[in-house]
């Protein structure tokens, strides 16, 4: 079970939760800690980052996990250390797979923070449809740029 540490989130305006992996080794790095509000380590380890879920309520002072591009205003960062050397297609995961664990603790994570801060969970269909993601079609691939990260 995941636990975060009340100290870790403070009371603040969100309005989302963004999940990612970093593309890296399974280790956070000080890069990491300075774009994402909570990382996943390879060994299931939460390492926080350097700015809090409060300082995303506004980004326009520059001081915020500037996670995702013209989305940071009110999300929470979280990230899975993994993926370094991935390629889409054909798929190989490189030299660090996403791990099951992994996996786990991120629904896990993501789950405690909407609980904790009344964000409501939506289908993916419409989160693709409001941001222009590439929304699969009925019976077709996706169109956007998304590939799963787990073998």
């Amino acid at each position: 079970m995941v636990t975060i540490p009340d100290s870790w989130i403070p009371s603040a305006q969100v309005r989302r939760i963004i999940c990612h992996w970093t593309a890296g080794s399974y280790n956070a790095s000080s890069v990491d800690k300075e774009h994402y509000h909570l990382l996943i380590e390879g060994n299931g380890n939460l390492v926080c980052g350097d700015f809090s879920t409060a300082d995303n309520e506004s980004t326009g002072d520059d001081v915020d996990a500037a996670h995702t591009a013209r989305l940071n205003t009110g999300s929470i960062g979280i990230s899975v250390r993994c993926l370094s050397g991935a390629v889409e297609r054909p798929f190989d995961p490189g030299q660090f797979p996403m791990l099951e664990q992994q996996w786990t603790v991120m629904a896990e994570l993501a789950a405690i923070l909407c609980w904790r801060t009344g964000i409501a969970v939506i289908p993916m269909a419409r989160i693709d449809d409001r941001f222009g993601f590439g929304a699969p079609k009925q019976g077709g691939p996706r169109t956007g740029p998304c590939f799963g990260p787990l073998v």
